[in-house]
């Protein structure tokens, strides 16, 4: 067994960038630690490796990873501490929600779309807003921008007509504002 305990795991917003920090117990018997991502909770990719330093006892780390292009509502994190010993031990998952401002009564409809959708938002300024499709695994697909008039706004979005069935993201973004939305296309 690898006696190493990680006695705190967690991640922070600075910027564009997420700031991760881990601290464990018994440093002298670790190797590296191997950190990954997931927009979605089930396929994580790697961020990358940090090789332990030579300390002994409690020791903290810290690294960042760059997210201005990731486009989903949260990003998961774990890290994994890889013993001298090869032995292995996983943190918990962590989460880093990208949610900003809300759109108040955004929506998009009808969801499940085939092919033309529509978007319902309002707002308290006229702003261009920039409207962004992603797939299932947060990969930027589409961008279209549009103008919002002060108030209601009903759009008429037909981006979505020629994608595959599944599930995509919708994210809305008008200055400070924003919304993603989860959208099934289904031909």
């Amino acid at each position: 067994p690898l006696d190493i305990d990680i006695k705190s795991f967690k991640v922070s917003r600075q910027n564009n960038s997420a700031a991760l920090n881990w601290q464990i117990t018994s440093n002298e018997l670790a190797g590296h630690f191997d950190l990954k991502y997931s927009l979605d909770n089930k396929v994580f990719k790697p961020l990358g490796a940090i090789q332990a330093d030579e300390r002994s006892g409690l020791v903290a780390y810290s690294t960042s990873h760059l997210i201005t292009n990731m486009y989903a509502p949260v990003i998961y994190y774990r890290l994994r501490v890889v013993g001298k010993n090869h032995v292995m031990k996983y943190s918990q998952t962590i989460t880093l929600r990208l949610d900003k401002v809300m759109f108040d009564n955004a929506m998009i409809f009808p969801n499940p779309v085939n092919n033309i959708a529509w978007i319902s938002v309002e707002i308290s300024e006229s702003k261009e807003a920039s409207i962004y499709i992603m797939d299932n695994s947060g990969r930027l697909l589409n961008v279209k921008k549009l103008p919002l008039k002060k108030g209601n706004n009903l759009l008429y979005f037909e981006e979505l007509s020629g994608k595959r069935s599944g599930i995509y993201f919708v994210k809305i973004k008008a200055g400070n504002h924003e919304t993603i939305q989860k959208v099934a296309v289904v031909k």
